[in-house]
């Protein structure tokens, strides 16, 4: 006979339980950052995110740990990091219960296109760099970086932060639903869901006490319609399933356990005539898929500012918006606040379109220029250019003036492209001023610190070309060049 207990003091209990977790897992995450501030130095940043540098550069970091750890974690037991340990998630929990204590709810989104993201996510983000440095016979021999100095070198400024938060961790759960962020965006997610497929650890049903009552369905927050997994598999097999353990502890006949069973991979439905799951029509899932591609690619890099997850909740917006206009779901008598939500999204989704449209424009002629820019800095180029020879320079500007009009924000690439033009038509003054300009946005940038020195070289200045070139530091990738260029120029002195 088993002990029943309430099922509603058991699910708090094990939300207050993990929440407790993922509170310490701030505060370590705090006392991190903390110890950088006050030494200057600390173990570098235990993100995943940085375990990309090991597919760019071959460099061994404890970002690069924490993934395998996490994946290896996986294959045993399910993704217990992901419910448990990722601070990401916890925001997204933490906005869930702010939006149930103002009694606002959440329908979650079932798709099948936008399951796809977060494989395009990693392949992007991993294997895409991966190949290109094995192919281009990039780095052979592994490096490792275990303190760095430069906490924040790789991620995004404060302001940029707050936003992707807000957006991928607040707006797409009240958009799409809990944890809609980790099932359709997140690239760690792809890695870690296939691994559960081959995880023994599972959440498994006893067929003689579960009486299909679905309060396991209505209590997990991972969006995974449990009393048909169990129905149908006698196990939980999907992989969105984060072991938050929700449906254990709400299950009133405790029919419900986390066991080692057999993996996803190996099992087969024991009833193959089992209701869809996805209830959205092939249209439907069409419409989500171009519109989640459109607002990430207006968004992507957006102004030089928006950074890849921020680009893929912008997609998840886009999606929804998408959605919305087919079903013809914008009504101001339905919700005031969502129908301007949507209104501001399309509004914002067109004007990163405009914008990158233009951007793009600028750029395809600017990579035009590129033979003649380094033949200039190889001395090899007679300036001004003649008429003919400078047309991709002035429409790279021209294309490039369009953008700062059209956005706010994101000038460093238009005034490194208005200092080209100049210099083209032999302006040396404006060319160090626009150069400049582009420092004032990213001090310390050693390709445009290399080119100014280059540039002061040829035009005769050595002193001022070695002091540009003393400028870029140690861990800059131009410093061996600049190094070089330096040594270079004493020796010519020396000589003369």
């Amino acid at each position: 006979m088993v002990e029943l207990i309430d099922p509603q003091a058991r699910r708090l209990r094990n939300s207050r339980r993990r929440a407790l977790v993922l509170v310490l897992v701030q505060v370590l995450l705090l006392a991190h950052i903390a110890h950088w501030l006050l030494t200057g130095s600390s173990l570098a940043p235990l993100e995943p995110s940085e375990a990309s540098r090991f597919a760019r550069e071959k460099v061994i970091n404890p970002g690069l740990i924490v993934l395998g750890v996490a994946i290896a974690s996986t294959l045993l037991f399910g993704r217990f990091f992901c419910g448990w340990a990722c601070h990401f998630l916890a925001v997204q929990d933490a906005c869930a219960w702010v939006l149930r204590r103002l009694k606002v709810r959440v329908r979650p989104l079932r798709s099948r296109a936008l399951r796809i993201v977060p494989i395009m996510a990693f392949v992007w983000m991993f294997l895409v760099p991966l190949y290109s440095r094995i192919s281009s016979g990039g780095v052979q021999h592994a490096s490792s970086e275990w303190v760095t100095e430069s906490f924040w070198k790789t991620f995004p400024g404060p302001t940029i932060s707050v936003i992707t938060f807000l957006i991928a961790g607040c707006y797409v759960v009240y958009l799409l639903g809990n944890k809609a962020f980790c099932n359709y965006a997140c690239p760690y997610g792809a890695i870690l869901g296939a691994s559960d497929s081959f995880s023994v650890g599972r959440i498994v049903v006893d067929p003689n006490l579960c009486n299909s009552c679905m309060a396991c369905t209505k209590a997990c927050s991972s969006d995974v319609i449990v009393h048909q997994e169990i129905k149908e598999f006698g196990a939980v097999v999907d992989n969105k399933c984060m072991k938050t353990l929700d449906c254990v502890a709400s299950c009133p006949n405790q029919a419900l356990s986390f066991q080692l069973s057999t993996p996803t991979v190996l099992r087969s439905s024991s009833t193959p005539n089992a209701p869809q799951r996805h209830p959205l029509s092939l249209s439907e899932e069409l419409v989500l898929a171009l519109g989640f591609c459109f607002g990430f690619f207006a968004t992507h890099d957006l102004f030089g500012a928006v950074p890849f997850l921020l680009a893929l909740g912008f997609g998840l917006v886009a999606a929804h918006s998408a959605l919305a206009l087919k079903k013809k779901n914008l009504s101001m008598k339905r919700s005031k606040v969502k129908y301007t939500a949507h209104l501001l999204a399309i509004v914002f989704f067109a004007h990163s379109g405009l914008v990158q449209s233009q951007a793009l424009m600028r750029d395809h002629y600017f990579n035009q220029t590129f033979d003649m820019r380094m033949s200039y800095l190889r001395g090899e180029l007679v300036l001004p250019l003649k008429l003919e020879s400078s047309q991709n320079f002035l429409l790279a500007d021209d294309y490039a003036s369009r953008t700062t009009v059209l956005s706010y924000a994101g000038f460093e690439r238009n005034d490194y492209v208005h200092a080209w033009r100049h210099l083209a038509e032999g302006n040396n003054k404006l060319f160090e001023d626009y150069m400049l300009s582009v420092l004032d946005y990213r001090p310390g940038f050693g390709e445009v610190i290399f080119q100014l020195g280059i540039h002061y070289g040829i035009q005769g200045d050595s002193q001022q070309a070695i002091e540009w070139m003393q400028q870029i530091t140690a861990d800059d990738a131009k410093y061996a060049a600049a190094q070089e260029y330096i040594e270079k120029i004493g020796s010519h002195l020396e000589q003369h």
